[in-house]
């Protein structure tokens, strides 16, 4: 078959004429159900990633960093020497129990200077009133999350008392009274329904020795996939006898979590492109039945089984992969759009939604969605030339046969 011809063959299959309707539609319902397919794939990928990426970014930034050096303390006039490092910031925490009137509730109190709350960490929450300072006196000053606030009942300007429990065995709970001088909102129920901030020198004049303390480093975004050359650097930078940990260490349980449900569900949408693939083949496979007395004209002509076969394996890859995307382009479209459900359903305050992260930023995930592609185009590929295998069982006779 000449190229010309063979080209010629393929714009028939794609784009069939005028007059042969019913083929026309059968391209087009063909594309658009693959397009449908890939609609809510694309737009569920958007959002499991980023919902991810936001949890880990609240972990990240309010409650270890990316990186935790134990027991290790950077001077004020201390320079970073790794231009991979955002921030250094020293903390101590505690665990204890705040008391209200009336309710109780298990929380972290986390120590730090007004000076932790730096641009990045200001991206992941809001802040109503002051942020705790040195208050020098009995009462220190905290700054809870809101959800805290309304499980005690409470709100700015009142006190609380609170039993803070050092790591030590030897030690004894140490009872505070504090007040509240400013209310947080990350979003993230699963944080604010314990973290609380102090100020580091309130923390610890109650009882240094029994907090645990250490140094909290973040690093710039694009070294964040890349903690252990950091680390070396520190341990060269500074004491190499220091305890270091990543934040996915510190939180390995977190962590796993994380992982094992991106991939579960990760597996789940390449399992439904898979699926979606094999639909590809019963078009290839209505494809040739449509076409069975042209095969047979172009078997006369002297076409052969090959050309033939790579011309409908070409028209049937040029539907799916124009299918693939128009549903990409349009997931992508409503993914973005939606943002704005999101946070009308995070406000919305439902139960059911409340340990969900649904104020994040959305990212697009290109590896992820090239994953779910290629399984499709794969699969889809697979069974269109199994499918395809027909062409050669036509013979130029039923031509003859037909008429």
């Amino acid at each position: 078959m000449k190229r010309k011809t063979f080209w010629w063959l393929i714009g028939r299959l794609v784009v069939p004429p005028r007059e042969f309707r019913r083929k026309r539609k059968r391209i087009i319902g063909s594309i658009v159900l693959i397009a449908l397919v890939m609609i809510p794939l694309v737009v569920s990928i958007l959002f499991m990633e980023s919902m991810i990426q936001g949890m880990t970014d609240k972990y990240v930034m309010l409650q270890d960093g990316h990186i935790q050096a134990y027991d290790f303390v950077l001077g004020s006039d201390t320079q970073l020497g790794d231009e991979r490092i955002f921030s250094a910031d020293h903390s101590a925490s505690v665990f204890g129990i705040a008391y209200s009137k009336t309710q109780t509730s298990e929380v972290k109190v986390k120590g730090v200077y007004p000076s932790y709350f730096n641009e990045a960490r200001l991206q992941e929450i809001s802040i109503d009133g002051t942020l705790p300072e040195y208050s020098g006196s009995a009462v220190p000053s905290v700054m809870m999350s809101s959800t805290t606030a309304k499980t005690l009942g409470v709100a700015i300007g009142e006190r609380i008392a609170l039993m803070l429990v050092p790591d030590s065995g030897t030690i004894s709970a140490r009872p505070v009274l504090a007040r509240i001088d400013a209310l947080y909102e990350s979003g993230y129920r699963q944080i604010d329904a314990t973290l609380m901030f102090m100020h580091i020198d309130d923390l610890l004049k109650f009882n240094t020795a029994g907090y645990s303390k250490r140094t909290e480093f973040i690093v710039q975004n694009e070294s964040a996939d890349n903690l252990s050359s950091v680390i070396d650097s520190l341990r060269q930078t500074y004491n190499p006898n220091i305890r270091w940990a990543t934040w996915e260490a510190f939180n390995r349980s977190v962590y796993q979590n994380f992982m094992t449900s991106r991939q579960v569900i990760l597996t789940v949408l390449i399992m439904i492109s898979l699926v979606a693939g094999t639909y590809v083949s019963s078009i290839a496979a209505e494809l040739v039945q449509d076409s069975h007395q042209s095969i047979a004209l172009l078997k006369t002509l002297g076409a052969t089984s090959a050309n033939i076969h790579q011309a409908f394996f070409l028209t049937v890859a040029c539907t799916t992969t124009l299918g693939l995307i128009i549903g990409m382009g349009i997931g992508l479209l409503l993914g973005t759009r939606l943002q704005s459900v999101l946070l009308w359903l995070a406000k919305a305050d439902i139960p059911a939604l409340r340990y969900y992260l649904l104020d994040f930023s959305l990212k697009i995930p290109w590896m992820s969605l090239l994953e779910v592609a290629a399984a499709l185009l794969g699969i889809s590929a697979v069974t269109v030339l199994i499918a395809l295998r027909r062409i050669r069982k036509i013979s130029p006779l039923e031509l003859l046969q037909q008429e």
